[in-house]
């Protein structure tokens, strides 16, 4: 149970994960996500109980979804990995897809550096703000 402002949500989630090392420099992870909740919304996608069940297309807040994520990465060299992600993501009856490649620089063993290139795209809602193609760098320092 939920909290938005004052509005409870009832909210169930259930995952799956699993990740294979098919060779020392070749593994998979695979992702299987489903969620329900009971959220409405009012016509201008404010959470409310008991109105306007909730549309991922207009509120960008989704009542029940699915997605399933596939991850592969190839290690290169000690310091340098490849990898690519595509995903299936279904909010509330329409499908959205992200494939995405990118590499993981770790130039120190307690610092990774990963650009990637990310394309969107939604056949069921072709004007989202979800489609489009992103390209994107994070860091990572661990201590």
């Amino acid at each position: 149970l939920f909290g938005i402002g004052d509005v409870a949500l009832v909210c169930a989630i259930n995952s799956g994960i699993m990740s294979v090392k098919w060779t020392d420099r070749l593994s998979t992870v695979h992702q299987f996500d489903v969620l329900g909740t009971d959220l409405t919304v009012d016509a201008a996608g404010v959470p409310l109980a008991g109105n306007i069940p909730s549309d991922f297309k207009v509120s960008g807040i989704a009542r029940s979804s699915t997605g399933f994520i596939n991850y592969a990465f190839y290690q290169l060299t000690d310091w340098l990995a490849t990898g690519g992600r595509m995903e299936w993501y279904k909010a509330d009856g329409t499908s959205y897809y992200t494939a995405t490649g990118g590499f993981n620089f770790k130039p120190h063993p307690n610092f990774v550096v990963r650009p990637e290139i990310r394309r969107n795209w939604a056949p069921g809602n072709p004007v989202s703000p979800f489609v489009g193609t992103i390209l994107g760098c994070d860091a990572i320092f661990l201590f």
